[in-house]
């Protein structure tokens, strides 16, 4: 990712999006949750007041939109942030994938949403893997494998017995498989391999910080 700073704050940036023309990504610093399904912002979401948003927005893991001049982003703090972008389209997601939800295929149903919703075609999508929890700091129970065997997942590819004799997670390495099995472009995809619990210092981590910690947020933006 690239570092931008100011006098007020420190964000990042996915430069394969960056050389892209009309759509802005960023990852907010500490310097400047249930798992469920996915929710449209439209013109008429827009026109709803504050209270009917919220509503809308509860239990919601992953937004999309279409329209222009509106941000959308996703708090995390571990979890994994998966950003969707269809160039052809003009149509965007933000997506928060903790192991639950990756498990449950929420990347996977995201895409489905923009195939159906705006005739999103995956390989033309372009994606970004936001910082979260590292394979190293994701030691998990044998049931958490489990999950993911009995969800299709390769599980030989994505995690393996430490020599503490526990289960790690790659939690990237399941958003990759998830998104290429759905068509998406392995060249299109980038993955930024930060590790929140082992950067708590500049990201938060319930992890490392507690349950409680602040999140920080990861998103993107259509130009107009």
């Amino acid at each position: 990712m690239v570092l931008h700073e100011n006098k007020d704050c420190r964000w990042y940036s996915f430069p394969s999006f960056d050389a892209l023309p009309g759509v802005v990504t960023f990852v907010t610093t500490r310097n400047g949750v249930v798992h469920g399904d996915v929710q449209s912002i439209t013109d008429e979401f827009i026109r709803l007041s504050k209270p009917e948003q919220t509503a809308c927005l509860d239990g919601v893991d992953a937004v999309m939109t279409d329209c222009p001049s509106v941000a959308i982003a996703e708090s995390t703090a571990d979890c994994v942030p998966v950003l969707l972008y269809d160039a052809l389209h003009r149509a965007c997601a933000a997506v928060h994938a903790g192991w639950r939800g990756m498990a449950r295929h929420i990347v996977r149903r995201s895409i489905d949403e923009m195939v159906n919703m705006y005739g999103t075609v995956p390989s033309d999508l372009y994606v970004a893997v936001g910082p979260s929890i590292g394979p190293d700091n994701f030691e998990v129970g044998d049931e958490v494998v489990q999950t993911f065997d009995s969800e299709g997942f390769d599980v030989n590819r994505i995690a393996r017995r430490y020599p503490s004799g526990r289960f790690h997670i790659d939690l990237w390495a399941a958003a990759v498989e998830e998104l290429t099995a759905c068509g998406v472009d392995l060249s299109r995809i980038e993955v930024a391999g930060i590790c929140t619990r082992a950067h708590d210092w500049e990201f938060f981590s319930a992890r490392s910080l507690g349950f409680h910690s602040g999140r920080f947020l990861t998103g993107i933006y259509i130009c107009p």
